[in-house]
């Protein structure tokens, strides 16, 4: 029984120690952004009228990125929570593949600010499956 006790002792042992790393790494990842985000619209603020419309432009395009790439992280990481406490939803239905890949291919070139090409090949026009929509579009 103590045997079993250490190993239990061990492995929260171990667990304290990813979870320390893993809010070191996500703190990191957020503060790169954040320092960005700030950088930017100090710039703006304080140099508004000495800057082209088009260099506000470019700045404000870049805070958009910036909070557009922090939100991405931020989902994974909620993801990441829900998986451990094992609270993830899965409802699937019967969809089409091919076309809400098209959906959501669409979704992102009008949110992008550079334009971007995407190539989607499929030599079936429709594909059936059972899967859950929400999960397929963070996926893609």
């Amino acid at each position: 029984k103590n045997k079993e006790i250490e190993k239990s002792l061990k492995r929260e042992k171990e667990l304290g120690i990813l979870k320390t790393n893993f809010v070191s790494m996500v703190s990191h990842e957020f503060r790169t952004p954040l320092a960005t985000i700030n950088a930017n619209s100090d710039i703006i603020l304080r140099h508004s009228d000495e800057l082209s419309r088009d260099d506000i432009n470019k700045r404000l395009g870049k805070i958009k990125s910036e909070v557009l790439d922090m939100t991405v992280m931020l989902e994974d990481i909620l993801i990441i929570g829900k998986s451990d406490a094992q609270k993830l939803d899965f409802n699937p239905v019967s969809l089409d593949i091919v076309s809400l890949i098209k959906d959501i291919i669409a979704e992102y070139q009008l949110s992008e600010p550079k334009s971007r090409t995407i190539i989607f090949n499929v030599s079936t026009p429709i594909i059936m499956i059972p899967a859950d929509k929400k999960w397929i579009k963070h996926i893609v």
